[in-house]
Parts: structure tokens; sequence; C-alpha cells
């Protein structure tokens, strides 16, 4: 019984430690009068007492933050990321920082590739808010490129730089839409792991289409090509057809520099060989442009990234709905393409960064200035952060009722009979011993009486 009585305050102090160390701290929950009771005064003078804390420094940020003190929450955040370069809130609001002085690619910076497997909860929002960050920032992007359109024809990019639109669809019933937002994104994704090549992301890609009204179809031909790219500042466009029969691609290479085609490929394959079109395409691509393919690049993209039909085509209907601000119907396509197959690695990649449905769509976010991304990102995560504390409180009751209910066991009626039964038995046995006990106790006390002789 000892046993059992430590079981809850070890659970409870497992817990506490736990919660304690994973960067969320009661003070830092949000409510009612705002993150934080403390004025500013207050806070700089516990700091005073403990330089070294991490804690009262992220809560100092914050309220430079709140009240609008940028570059002084800036101090405090990478203060926090000296000394703890993995902290979670800091990494967070640090970029919110730069959000609101309208610093948009150094948040995309800062959280861009962002991992702590000890916060996940904070990894998974800085990873959907980058995608509602990236978004907005691409269309104000292509909005400005637009404007600068002159001044940007004469401008040479990066040589290496490339930009993938989306393969037309030729088959004649279209059914290949689905395919070709699938192809188009592991096309980039290889395209991206590739060290020598310089790739433009697809949200960067399909928000100037929507800017110069091509997102419709998301087509873009040889002659707009050009263009395209000085836009985007990619120095070879790739665009493509896709028909069926076997499914049969057709990518051209269009040099921005050179105003004309580099290359035209055709490639065809079964259907149910689909799964080999990025890797031959991606490789074709890289050698037109001149270049350079290391044997661990050209094992990684041989890879497939799934071979199962169903999976490829949920995937690329799930880039669709993304592409048209849809977030939930893009998670549930992408939860389908995970579920027909467990291993595609690429759809939850995607899954992890596509919003949550109550997330801004892409229109809205079009329209919204710096101050207003930041204030809904900030929202959100304290919404997290307070569903956060209220799961760690909900299993810390739960542990407590656990423990309660191991303390004082419930016992069966048979067991209960069994167990009267074994305590009447160990009294009689008692009384036994006590009587015997007494018995030779008397019986030691009787007089000796002489031996008689014989």
């Amino acid at each position: 019984m000892s046993g059992k009585r430590i079981v809850f305050p070890v659970l409870s102090l497992f817990f506490l430690v736990v919660f304690a160390c994973s960067g969320i701290h009661q003070r830092d929950v949000p409510t009612s009068h705002g993150h934080h009771n403390e004025t500013i005064s207050g806070l700089k003078e516990e700091l005073t007492r403990a330089p070294g804390s991490v804690t009262i420094r992220n809560r100092l940020g914050l309220a430079y933050l709140k009240t609008g003190r940028y570059a002084e929450a800036a101090d405090e955040f990478t203060r926090v990321l000296e000394m703890d370069p993995d902290n979670a809130l800091a990494v967070f609001r640090l970029g919110l920082v730069f959000i609101n002085n309208d610093e948009m690619n150094k948040a995309i910076d800062l959280w861009q590739g962002y991992s702590n497997r000890y916060q996940p909860h904070v990894e998974k929002e800085i990873c959907q808010h980058l995608t509602l960050l990236k978004i907005a920032e691409s269309h104000r992007a292509a909005r400005e490129a637009l404007v600068s359109e002159e001044k940007l024809m004469t401008v040479t990019p990066p040589p290496h730089s490339v930009a993938v639109t989306y393969y037309q669809d030729l088959s004649p019933d279209r059914s290949l839409r689905a395919f070709q937002k699938g192809l188009a994104a592991m096309v980039i994704t290889n395209l991206s792991n590739v060290e020598s090549i310089e790739v433009v992301e697809r949200l960067r890609m399909h928000a100037l289409l929507q800017e110069i009204e091509l997102a419709g179809t998301g087509i873009v031909s040889d002659t707009a090509a050009p263009r395209v790219g000085r836009l985007l500042g990619a120095e070879n466009i790739i665009i493509g057809s896709l028909d069926t029969g076997s499914i049969r691609a057709t990518t051209t290479v269009v040099s921005v520099s050179e105003d004309g085609i580099l290359s035209t490929n055709v490639i065809s394959v079964e259907k149910e060989n689909f799964y080999e079109l990025p890797a031959m395409i991606t490789k074709e691509v890289i050698k037109a442009i001149g270049g350079q393919l290391s044997s661990s690049e050209e094992d990684a993209i041989s890879e497939p990234y799934t071979k199962v039909y169903e999976a490829f085509i949920r995937f690329g209907e799930a880039i669709d709905a993304l592409d048209s601000g849809n977030w939930q119907k893009s998670n549930e396509l992408l939860e389908k393409a995970i579920t027909a197959d467990p291993g595609f690695s690429l759809a939850r990649e995607v899954r992890d960064i596509t919003p949550e449905s109550e997330s801004p769509d892409a229109e809205t976010l079009k329209r919204m200035n710096a101050k207003q991304l930041s204030k809904h990102i900030e929202t959100a995560m304290d919404t997290t952060i307070s569903s956060k504390v209220e799961e760690e409180i909900d299993h810390l009751e739960y542990v407590e009722e656990i423990q309660e209910e191991m303390e004082e066991p419930e016992i069966s009626e048979e067991e209960e009979v069994l167990e009267q039964e074994e305590l009447f038995l160990n009294e009689q046995n008692e009384v036994a011993e006590e009587i015997r006990e007494e018995t030779l106790h008397e019986i030691s006390d009787l007089p000796q009486f002489p031996s008689v002789p014989e």
C-alpha cells in the first residue's frame, strides 16, 4: 500500500516538470487583462535579480511587443535565443516583431524549417502560420514586381534559378488536373533538394499567376514564360502538358535571358508507372539548364514519393484546394492520401504546413496588412497555449483520479468473503496459539513429585 501512495506525487512532479520545461509558463498564459499582469518596470526589476532568467526575458519581450516597442522586444527575444536557441516562444514572438515591422522575409527566414520535438504544438503553429505569411508576402511581392516590371525587364536572373509552372491538361475529359498539380509539386520538391539550383517556391509562383490572372488555368505559354520568369526572378521557366493513353508528359524549358526555348522533352509511362515521372522530368530539367547533380542527390530524386495512384491523386487535389485557399478540404484530402499510403512523407509534410480551417483564406490574406496578420497569428497562438494548459491540467486531474482508485481498489463480493474467512482463520490460529502457550505455562508451574524407587 505504501508503494501506491507515492505514485501520484511522483507522477504530478513529472508532469509539472515537463510542463514547466516546455517553455509555457503560467504567467505566459493569456488572461482577460492581456498576457501579463506585471508592468514593464516590474519585469525589469525582476530581471535585475535574475538576469539569466529566460522566463522573465520572454515575458518582458512580450510586454514590449504588446506596447509596440518592437526594437526592445527584439532585443529581449534575441537574448533569450542566445541563452536558449530552441526556445519556441522566443522564436515565435521574434517573428511577430518582424511582421509588425513589415519585415516579412526576416520572419520567414526565422520560422523556415523550425523544429522542436519537445514543443510540437508551437512548432505546428509556426509551420502553419509560416504558410499564411508566405502567401501574404508572395502576393505583396507579386504586386510590387508588376509595379516595377519595366525595371525588372533589364535585370538578368541567376543562371541556375528555376520556376516550375503547372502542366497543361490536354486529356479529352480534362481528368489530369489533380495529376498536374501533384506532378508540379513533386518536381519543385526534387529541384529544391539540389544544391546547385535555386528554385522559386510554388506559393510565390501561384501568387504571381493570380495577380496576372493566369491562376484559373495555371498555364503559362512559351511566349509568356520570359515575362513570368523576370517577374519571379527566375532564369528558367518550366512549362509543359499532360495527355492520356499512357501518361504522356511534355516538358519545355524556357530561358529568360535568351528569350527562347532551351529544350523540349517528351516522356511517356504507363499509368501504373506514374511515379517514375517526377524523377525523370527533374533530371531532364537539370541537364537542360546545366545544373550539377551529386550521386546522393540523384539517389534521393530517384526515390518515388508514392507508388499508390490514389494517394498521388488525392495529393494533387489537396494542392489544388490549398491554391484556392480551402484549408479544410486540403487537410481532408491530405489525410486521404496518407491513409491510402501511410509512407507518403511529402503528403505528411504538406499536411503539417497547411493552415487550420479557421485561418483566413487566400483572398483575405491578400487584403491584410502586417499588423492585422500579426494580430491574427498571435491570437491563434494564444488559443493554442491556453488549450495546451487546459490539457495539462486535465491530465493531472485524470492522474489524480487514477491514483485515488489505486489507493482504494474495489474488490468483488467473492474476494471480500475470502478476505473475511482469512481474517477469521488468522484469529482462530492466534487464539489456539495463546491456549497452547498458556497450557504449557500451567504445566511448568505444577509441583514436582519425587521419583518412586523401583
